[in-house]
């Protein structure tokens, strides 16, 4: 059996028989190692590691269809408010939907963008402040308007200062006290998102069986699976078909995970790329010994 040494020798030897040759075999080793780091590197990152809330298993979105038209829609927030009362495979669930409100009293006025959002939104996906609180319970009662910044725009418009908290902004000519900032790594649903409203749905919403234009997120009671809560969401489904057969006929549920609703096919891909990257080194290997 050749050493270690004999080994090094032997490959001394033929690189010094073919400089050209070992010099491109290096490079294509080294590009292919660095492009396989790097693409682990992404996969860890986008994939295995968790989207930063806790018990994520349990998270999911939730979408309304209408077949052949509407394969994946929006919800109506009447619907909303039905499921949020009977579903009972659920510990909390959400409805937001996106705003552009006008912050005045600065210099200038400021466009930004936001989400409209009901009380449980910041329970049901696990997230804590890091600096003051979410929406609570007194919140939804009514009085003040609180108003949760995301940590960019508290270091944008804010500096970053601790004074933030408790201070008045308006909001589209409407007087919003600042409740809570968000951890950096918080961005759903888009990290473009500056400021978090609260939303009271009321009577008026509860009418509002045909319109569709709200987002769902739902958090799944423990040990319950997707296919059981998809399960006696249809179920209601069909009894609000019959109740509002004009508004309501031919819409389902949809509840997808919500690690998968924010990738898509992201996984997929990297997945088929780091192991394409994985072969080439292979086969590059493989004709280095040869």
């Amino acid at each position: 059996m050749e050493s270690i040494t004999d080994q090094l020798k032997g490959a001394w030897r033929a690189i010094v028989r073919a400089p050209g040759y070992a010099i491109v075999a290096l490079l294509v080793l080294a590009i292919g190692i660095g492009a396989t780091t790097t693409v682990y590197g992404v996969l860890k990152a986008v994939v295995l590691n968790p989207l930063g809330f806790p018990q994520q298993e349990q998270l999911v979105r939730i979408r309304e269809s209408k077949l052949p038209e509407f394969p994946t829609f929006s919800v109506a927030p009447g619907k909303f408010m039905i499921w949020e009362r009977d579903a009972k495979s659920f510990a909390d669930m959400a409805m937001f939907q996106g705003i552009t409100p006008n912050m005045t009293g600065g210099e200038r006025p400021l466009r930004l963008r936001g989400i409209n959002t009901t009380v449980s939104f910041f329970d049901t996906l696990g997230v804590k402040p890091v600096l003051g609180r979410g929406f609570g319970a007194a919140d939804a009662e009514g009085g003040a308007e609180p108003v949760v910044l995301s940590h960019g725009a508290w270091m944008t418009h804010f500096g970053g200062s601790a004074e933030a908290l408790n201070r008045t902004i308006v909001l589209d000519d409407r007087s919003y006290t600042v409740v809570g900032v968000l951890p950096p790594r918080f961005d759903f649903p888009s990290p473009l998102v500056e400021v978090y409203t609260l939303w009271r749905p009321g009577a008026e919403e509860a009418k509002g069986i045909g319109g569709h234009y709200t987002g769902v997120v739902a958090r799944m009671k423990p040990g319950v699976t997707v296919d059981q809560a998809l399960t006696e969401m249809n179920t209601i489904d069909l009894r609000v078909e019959k109740e509002f057969p004009d508004n309501s006929m031919g819409w389902r549920s949809l509840v997808k995970p919500l690690a998968e609703d924010m990738l898509g096919d992201a996984s997929k891909r990297l997945y088929l790329l780091l192991g394409g990257v994985a072969l080439v080194l292979r086969y590059q290997g493989y004709h280095g010994r040869c």
